[in-house]
């Protein structure tokens, strides 16, 4: 059961136009209920250029508490590498898709422009000094077995 995830990533300034109607995810688990559908199992399961769904429970970017809403797509760092950890207020086993896409009426045009590296799903809320351990990088080291830690991609 999937409970938070994190990662480091940059995200470029070259983005698509984001007109109405478009938008980019760096998080996005809502998860269609059907292939092409637009309902989704999990609605307020994101973090997108319009908003955060209300199911995120905190975000910090390199290791600063950002859940106050303090942070938002337009205040990300661009063209930098950054820490995203990202948790939510309740337990699934669905997809995630990470820089995802860009929508236009829920049709996918396109990839958000940026690099990822360290993915990791966790299936345990991570206290904020290990956010922190992990965004300093600091003598982190993920132990797989004790940690819960679910995957990690590199």
């Amino acid at each position: 059961q999937i409970l938070a995830t994190t990662m480091w990533c940059v995200v470029s300034q070259a983005q698509p136009t984001l007109d109405s109607g478009r938008e980019v995810f760096l998080y996005d688990g809502r998860y269609s209920i059907s292939a092409g559908s637009s309902q989704y199992r999990y609605p307020e399961n994101y973090f997108g250029s319009k908003a955060a769904g209300l199911m995120l429970n905190k975000l910090y970017v390199n290791g600063a508490d950002s859940s106050d809403s303090s942070i938002d797509w337009t205040r990300l760092p661009r063209d930098v590498w950054m820490h995203v950890y990202i948790e939510t207020n309740f337990t699934f086993n669905d997809d995630i898709n990470l820089f995802s896409r860009v929508a236009t009426g829920g049709t996918s045009i396109g990839n958000v422009k940026g690099r990822i590296h360290s993915a990791a799903v966790w299936s345990r809320q991570i206290p904020l000094a290990e956010v922190v351990e992990m965004a300093t990088g600091l003598n982190y080291v993920f132990e797989y077995l004790s940690s819960g830690i679910i995957h990690y991609f590199n």
